[in-house]
């Protein structure tokens, strides 16, 4: 996971709902006026982080946060108000468009990790993404020329569908960034920025570290499901073992999960193998059956004899 950086988007909202206020008896109640809960002031945030780890080439920790970015514009007022006068400067939330999307990847996501990255970039990085809709292409031409720019290797990928707790964006940073920023009260799209990036830059980088382990034991689940999310989150007491010191970058793969792999993958490999043998007797393949056998088993000695060879003419050879 040390080559991978986890980007994604939330919404962050002006203020909450409900609010838990602790009053003393003689106190009167806060009046909160809002024109309607139904349509509360919120910006989107992109954000990007990647594995905490030392630092050799700097000497020190990296916390693993190379950015978040709210989706605004800044515009002048058309017209006088009661609020302000005509001209002045005013903060608006952005539509989310592919293109606009792109744009941010290309100004500020890619050139915050090399920037930040630590140690050497002779190795590949994985900008994973998820499906939605704004999002481009794996292979977008402007994206992965610019990730390709001062011989960097970057490149875009994305993650399993309907899976958000393989991101640990969703699986559980954002939501310790949101707790931190309803801590403060905002009453404007500038103040609402400047609370996201303050949660964002003092959230410890341990919290964001305990969320890739977390990511760590989720995959084992996954994989002892066969891929499949119908899976409990999985609690390995993270503090407890920070506190004794036995605390790991890298915890040791479960032995079920590990078998459960090599099932998934011996599986992948035998359907293969079947899809070749279909297209073979498509092409005129002819086989010869032994009187001893039925021919549900010499077809299956046949795909299990099966190999393939990866030559130029990508032939297919049964031993």
């Amino acid at each position: 996971m040390l080559d991978r950086v986890h980007i994604d988007e939330k919404w962050f909202f002006l203020t909450q709902i409900n609010r838990r206020y602790y009053l003393w008896p003689d106190e009167e109640l806060p009046v909160r006026k809002c024109n309607s809960k139904r349509h509360i002031v919120k910006v989107m945030f992109l954000t990007a982080v990647a594995r905490p780890r030392w630092d050799f080439k700097r000497h020190r920790m990296w916390d693993g946060k190379i950015g978040t970015w709210p989706f605004i514009e800044h515009t002048v007022a058309q017209r006088r108000s009661k609020n302000r006068d005509k001209g002045a400067p005013i903060t608006k939330p952005l539509n989310v468009t592919k293109k606009v999307y792109r744009q941010y990847l290309i100004d500020k996501v890619i050139p915050a990790i090399k920037s930040q990255w630590p140690g050497q970039h002779r190795h590949t990085i994985y900008l994973q993404q998820d499906n939605a809709k704004p999002h481009v292409a794996v292979s977008d031409s402007a994206v992965c020329s610019a990730g390709h720019e001062d011989g960097w290797d970057i490149k875009l990928t994305a993650q399993p569908a309907m899976s958000p707790d393989f991101n640990v964006l969703d699986l559980g940073f954002f939501n310790a960034i949101q707790s931190l920023q309803h801590r403060s009260l905002t009453q404007t799209i500038d103040e609402l920025v400047v609370a996201v990036h303050k949660a964002f830059n003092e959230l410890e980088w341990r919290v964001l570290d305990k969320t890739f382990m977390t990511l760590q034991k989720v995959m084992e689940e996954s994989l002892k499901q066969n891929g499949n999310n119908a899976y409990l989150l999985p609690h390995i007491q993270k503090d407890k073992l920070a506190r004794e010191g036995s605390f790991v970058l890298s915890p040791a793969c479960d032995p079920d999960a590990s078998a459960a792999f090599s099932a998934m993958l011996d599986r992948i490999d035998y359907e293969r193998r079947i899809e070749i043998l279909s297209d073979l007797f498509d092409a005129g393949c002819t086989v010869e059956l032994t009187s001893k056998s039925t021919p549900v088993d010499d077809l299956c000695d046949l795909v299990d004899d099966m190999e393939t060879s990866d030559d130029d003419e990508d032939m297919y050879h049964i031993m």
